[in-house]
């Protein structure tokens, strides 16, 4: 905001067990479009950007497809889970293969899927770094109060995990993960496939180097099938969470975006 721009933020709520048949085309269809629209008239604007971070990347790339003919100029994705097409390994993905999870019988049973079992699938990706490393490292730090204030935010960022609707998780890991059907072109919503190339807004794609949950795989593919004739990647030498909540964040990252986007905004 210092910088000038207007930024509008989508809280997305916590879902409770009346949303659990929310699918996760919903949340493009019946809530980002919806709000996009709000946003351009409450603020009269003739054009904005999107920035999206991890799922919520894909699910702006998937508005950015589908809605093509607003006036999207600038995209931004942080981290983001496109592309499924190669094995999972290293990457949240390893735990939603094809038979490790029987998906039915789960929302069944559950309705929503919980905060904490996701947070413990990814924590269990590094399961000495995340029980046992990350609090040696605040014992260490203990007597630096910034480096304190660091890990808290870190933490509770990894902590602080909202429920992910039932239908909406079944749909994204059987179509989108399983099926990778956004990639193949395959995917439909409401009749029409989400084309990627129908995405023609400047586009600034960024990967985490030292990301466990989406790895580079699944968000570098995106580069090759949109239309954007102003398109980069960029390859952050950070991790999932560090990308966005860090230190390093506030002083690298953000002041980058910033540059990209200030000359394609005016």
């Amino acid at each position: 905001m210092a910088e000038g721009f207007d930024i509008y933020l989508l809280d997305w709520g916590t879902p409770g067990q009346e949303d659990q048949t929310i699918l996760f085309d919903d949340y493009v269809t019946e809530y980002l479009s919806r709000a996009v629209r709000k946003m351009l008239r409450f603020s009269g604007a003739e054009g904005f950007s999107m920035l999206g971070y991890c799922i919520g990347a894909t699910l702006a790339t998937v508005y950015a497809a589908l809605y093509a003919d607003m006036p999207l100029r600038n995209l931004i994705l942080l981290t983001a889970p496109i592309d499924f097409s190669h094995q999972p390994e290293g990457s949240m993905a390893v735990w939603l293969e094809e038979g490790r999870v029987d998906l039915d019988s789960m929302i069944n049973e559950m309705g929503n899927i919980p905060g904490e079992m996701i947070a413990l699938w990814a924590k269990m990706l590094k399961p000495m770094e995340n029980f046992l490393g990350a609090y040696v490292t605040l014992f260490k730090q203990m007597d630096n109060p910034t480096a304190v204030r660091g890990w808290q935010a870190i933490n509770r960022w990894v902590e602080d995990v909202i429920p992910f609707s039932g239908r909406a998780f079944q749909q994204f890991v059987t179509e989108y993960l399983r099926g990778n059907e956004l990639v193949r072109g395959q995917h439909k919503i409401k009749g029409e496939v989400v084309d990627l190339s129908r995405i023609q807004a400047n586009l600034l794609n960024i990967v985490a180097q030292y990301d466990h949950l989406v790895s580079q795989s699944q968000s570098e593919s995106i580069m090759e099938r949109v239309s954007s004739e102003d398109k980069e990647i960029r390859v952050i030498p950070s991790t999932h969470v560090g990308i966005m909540a860090s230190r390093r964040a506030q002083y690298k990252l953000w002041p980058e975006l910033v540059d990209w986007l200030s000359p394609r905004s005016a």
